[in-house]
């Protein structure tokens, strides 16, 4: 953001409250760059979790967890449900909150504060070939290396007391 919203002229950097702001010299209004809500779905079946390798940027080729940015006004439970119809074709059988994990997004390293549920899905999943290039279930002892953003193996991690609620004992990492 380089110009103010309310009367155009120019921002300047200012640090308020121990976080870095664009604040307006000639009316005062300050830009805060807070984080765009986003959903993120942890499917796990038969002690695997599914990945997705992304089809685009950023972090084209790197693996990630199926989900997306939240619409305005809408419930980050249906957010989730619309992103894995997009993204996998499929339904949501359940979901339980796993927590809030905040990331940076893109070159512009817009921040981000990702939603995660552990997720059961109903129905055939087929991938969106414009969102993935591939899918493939991993077992918690032989996750990839590449992650596409820091929040994927967070989440990752925490979910493994989860995966033994829903699915048995999976390898520990």
């Amino acid at each position: 953001m380089n110009h103010c919203l309310q009367c155009s002229k120019p921002l300047s950097p200012k640090k308020e409250d121990g976080f870095d702001r664009w604040v307006c010299e000639s009316c005062g209004w300050t830009y805060y760059n807070n984080p765009r809500p986003c959903v993120t779905a942890v499917i796990g079946q038969e002690g695997k979790v599914l990945l997705a390798s992304r089809a685009m940027e950023p972090a084209k080729g790197k693996w990630d967890l199926p989900g997306g940015f939240i619409e305005p006004g809408e419930h980050p439970e249906c957010a989730l449900a619309r992103e894995i119809c997009e993204e996998l074709q499929c339904g949501l059988k359940s979901t339980d909150l796993l927590g809030f994990y905040p990331d940076m997004y893109g070159l512009e390293e817009i921040p981000i504060l990702n939603i995660a549920f552990c997720c059961q899905t109903e129905g055939k999943i087929v991938p969106c070939k414009k969102e993935f290039s591939e899918i493939r279930w991993f077992g918690l002892d032989e996750l990839p290396s590449k992650f596409a953003f820091a929040s994927v193996r967070a989440i990752l991690d925490d979910c493994i007391e989860k995966f033994e609620l829903l699915m048995g004992n999976p390898p520990t990492l």
